[in-house]
């Protein structure tokens, strides 16, 4: 009898827990995304958000059909290759097909939540379209630069329009998030894009009107809002640096702990990753603002460093094996310039620079210039430099360093990231502790010769 009743009560629960999953789909509590893929570049695909991650499987002709139990919000779909912008929420029953041949020009949603997708899919082209080089964003005027952002958002916001999308929340969203996008852009551009050159400016009157309307003191939307929030950054991180009284002011009165605390914390990247910029104004600005003196005594050890790097210096040295077992210094290249290269085996980015670094070595072949590559790879891994270095056929003097990101001469020149390139004279002084590198991507999304490393090498080699 207890059996049977222990049975009774398994089918009850049984047929409640299918009731409630049948409810839970029907009530479009999940996002039932569907799809074909054309010219799959693999057998799956991704789906992306904050704190979400999910990969679904493509069949064989490149069918897709999946639930995704998510929060309304943005995401980011990638075939591993190309990725696109979703705007899913719960209830949501899409259809996308795609050609990955010409994957933007060929994104098309069908079904439930079709509008502010394929709005976003031809807000991807449309900003492909309209978006200027950054060497012609660099010889603008700030007026000019001011009337292009103008123009380019405007038709933005004429696109949104046209979609007829019938989610208010989606399409505030979306206005808000060109607008601060607008405003971050017309203060890097008045800042002349701090984190690439060498000098900070002072914001000018031309942002003045843009900024009229903007509430910088909204602790609650800094929270809630990532657009509004990468302004407000962007806007006292630069203010501050170029010594803005008007962002003192509102960076002590309205800014709440964790906001100083988040934008103290960017200024201070502006020292420590440093890219041959001035990184005087930012030290500025942390002297004012920082009243932890163990901190400020961190920041203060790190910016004389950097600055003992500057040009005309005397480098600093390393003694470190080479591919054919001896041990290398700096003085052995005493009366040649000296270009070195700091990479990793594991590094994609150092891996394309080699072609290029090679056609540079040929081209200096005769030339009183040593090209020196120090590797950085784990000590433990010198076999698989080694087998790089023979496969790959590397010339110049090749390097291993003893301890990885912590050898001497990676701590030195305050390597953060690689490939680094620098360039010393031939007395052993700095030329810069961020030579151009043999290849540049500035022109072309493809990389090529890079002609500003051969322009200072021979104006150091005449």
């Amino acid at each position: 009898m207890n059996y049977i009743i222990s049975f009774q009560y398994f089918n009850k629960s049984i047929a409640l827990i299918a009731l409630l999953f049948c409810s839970y789909f029907m009530n479009g509590q999940v996002v039932k995304f569907s799809g074909k893929i054309l010219n799959p570049n693999s057998k799956k695909i991704s789906v992306r958000g904050k704190g979400y991650y999910k990969i679904i499987k493509l069949d064989d002709n490149g069918n897709f059909s999946d639930t995704l139990d998510i929060k309304s919000g943005d995401f980011s779909l990638s075939d591993f290759n190309e990725s696109t912008a979703l705007y899913l929420q719960p209830g949501y029953d899409i259809f996308l097909t795609l050609d990955t041949k010409a994957f933007d020009e060929t994104i098309v949603y069908k079904g439930t939540g079709e509008r502010p997708n394929n709005f976003l899919a031809k807000y991807f082209l449309y900003n492909e379209n309209n978006s200027l080089p950054y060497k012609e964003i660099k010889s603008m005027s700030e007026g000019e630069y001011f009337t292009h952002e103008e123009e380019y958002f405007n038709g933005v916001l004429k696109l949104l329009a046209n979609s007829s999308i019938e989610n208010s929340q989606f399409e505030n969203q979306q206005k808000i998030r060109f607008e601060y996008n607008r405003l971050t852009n017309l203060i890097n551009k008045s800042a002349d894009t701090y984190f690439v050159n060498t000098s900070v400016k002072v914001m000018t009157e031309f942002i003045n009107q843009a900024f009229s309307k903007v509430d910088f003191k909204d602790t609650i939307f800094y929270n809630e809002n990532n657009y509004y929030k990468s302004f407000i950054n962007t806007y006292f991180v630069l203010g501050l640096v170029a010594n803005n009284q008007n962002c003192f002011e509102l960076f002590e009165n309205h800014l709440n702990q964790n906001q100083r605390k988040r934008i103290i914390s960017l200024i201070s990247m502006g020292v420590s990753f440093y890219n041959d910029k001035d990184i005087t104004p930012y030290y500025e600005a942390l002297k004012k603002l920082v009243d932890d003196k163990n901190k400020l005594s961190t920041y203060t050890q790190t910016y004389n460093q950097i600055k003992s790097l500057s040009k005309g210096n005397p480098s600093p040295s390393f003694k470190y094996k080479s591919i054919g077992g001896e041990m290398v210094t700096l003085k052995d290249f005493e009366g040649k310039l000296v270009y070195i290269d700091v990479w990793a085996t594991w590094c994609g980015p150092c891996r394309a620079q080699i072609p290029f670094l090679k056609k540079l070595e040929e081209h200096y072949r005769e030339k009183d210039i040593a090209f020196v590559s120090i590797s950085i790879d784990n000590p433990k891994d010198e076999s698989k430099w080694k087998k790089m270095v023979e496969d790959e056929g590397l010339k110049g003097v090749q390097l291993i360093a003893d301890n990885a990101w912590k050898s001497s001469f990676a701590t030195d020149y305050v390597i953060r990231g690689i490939p680094r390139f620098i360039l010393i004279d031939k007395k052993g002084d700095i030329i810069s502790p961020f030579a151009p590198q043999p290849a540049t991507y500035s022109q072309s999304d493809e990389p090529v010769q890079n002609e500003d490393i051969k322009n200072m090498i021979d104006q150091y080699l005449n």
